[in-house]
């Protein structure tokens, strides 16, 4: 297996609303096996300046990604193949802070993997344009100069529901019931839920159990943990519950995910939201 070399930089100030980090990924050769990458509470713009990954579409047959993507909010595990070498420039967004850079409906993106030409507002694809055809030491300050004039020209994130919601279940790491949100911010499940779908793109639970399930991946120390300490100790009821996440989420189980060769994965899962 290659060195992976990954690094995260902060947004400035003004696109904190929107953007979780910025990130960088470089191997000089290819990673060898299919990449299982799971949900983690965030959509993304990737950019791929190296040799393109392909997408695993059925048994035996691979689809070639295009050098911009923008990934949603996904549900499910997504398999995508390194075909040789590595140079990815990633955004990673807030769970609410796509929404202003694209030009259809945020719940259009849920589950989905897109060419960023076909989503994102004119503006946004300039700006991509423009990263693409940069020196590598200048990319990503480029991309934030651009992103943070698209900010500019837009309405910016007001205080709403689903904002305020969002870094309630992104402070409690998932663990907190929807009924005690619904208390906390005095509204029906229905309004709470009508807001994250205009806004996130899924409901709160569903952002709650991915939440949960990041814990959970983080929280494993060793090859063979005490699954039972790691359930209860990251707010599923039993082993089970957790297992059950785990198959959601992965397509495994917890043991057969720990025996898994996933580079990728264990780079991305280790960053907290």
């Amino acid at each position: 297996m290659p060195s992976l070399s990954y690094r995260e930089y902060p947004p400035c100030l003004e696109l904190r609303a929107y953007i979780r980090c910025f990130w960088e990924l470089d191997a000089d050769e290819p990673t060898g096996e299919p990449q299982v990458i799971v949900p983690d509470g965030c959509a993304e713009l990737v950019l791929h300046f190296g040799d393109r990954f392909e997408r695993k579409i059925g048994p035996n047959k691979t689809k070639t990604r295009p050098p911009a993507i923008i990934m949603g909010e996904i549900r499910r595990a997504v398999t995508t193949c390194p075909g040789g070498r590595i140079e990815l420039l990633g955004v990673r967004f807030q769970p609410a802070g796509l929404k202003p850079f694209i030009d259809i409906p945020i719940g259009d993106m849920v589950d989905r993997v897109e060419e960023s030409a076909c989503v994102v507002a004119k503006e946004m694809r300039e700006t991509i344009e423009r990263v693409r055809s940069a020196a590598p030491t200048d990319r990503r300050l480029l991309l934030e100069q651009g992103l943070l004039a698209h900010v500019k020209r837009q309405t910016r994130i007001d205080n709403s529901l689903a904002q305020r919601v969002t870094k309630t279940l992104i402070a409690y790491e998932g663990c907190i019931r929807i009924d005690a949100l619904e208390e906390r911010f005095g509204v029906t499940r229905r309004h709470l839920e009508r807001s994250f779908v205009r806004t996130v793109g899924i409901s709160p639970k569903s952002l709650a159990q991915v939440l949960r399930f990041r814990r959970a991946l983080r929280s494993i120390a060793s090859a063979d943990p005490n699954w039972t300490d790691v359930a209860l100790s990251c707010g599923y009821f039993d082993q089970s519950h957790l297992i059950r996440d785990f198959r959601k989420f992965t397509g495994l189980t917890p043991s057969a995910y720990l025996r898994a060769d996933h580079p990728l994965t264990t780079l991305f899962h280790g960053v907290p939201v």
